[in-house]
């Protein structure tokens, strides 16, 4: 958990950094996809178990601790993906790609 947290941090943190290097376009989508990761995550009961990055161009990149089960975070994901606010979704489990994305 605790190590959980500290990632979760230096998420937080990378986003604070990177936010210097947006345009206003970057700037409105990143917002918009995070907003809908977050009401995602927390009506699936999952935000504190859960980590994302929002990239530039609205990707999102979620890290699941090692108790959300598969069929848990494959909800969330799918769900995100049908999202129009979110370009692309990546989900990782300990270190491992799940629910692959689709181009």
């Amino acid at each position: 958990m605790k190590r959980l947290v500290v990632l979760f941090g230096l998420t937080l943190l990378t986003v604070a950094c990177s936010n210097q290097d947006l345009t206003e376009r970057e700037f409105i989508l990143q917002n918009q996809a995070s907003e809908v990761v977050a009401d995602v995550l927390f009506d699936r009961d999952l935000s504190g178990s859960a980590s994302y990055n929002i990239r530039k161009n609205g990707e999102v990149v979620i890290l699941f601790a090692k108790q959300v089960s598969s069929v848990r975070y494959t909800e969330a994901v799918k769900f995100l993906r049908k999202h129009p606010a979110i370009k692309a979704v990546y989900a990782e489990q300990e270190g491992l790609e799940v629910c692959r994305p689709r181009f």
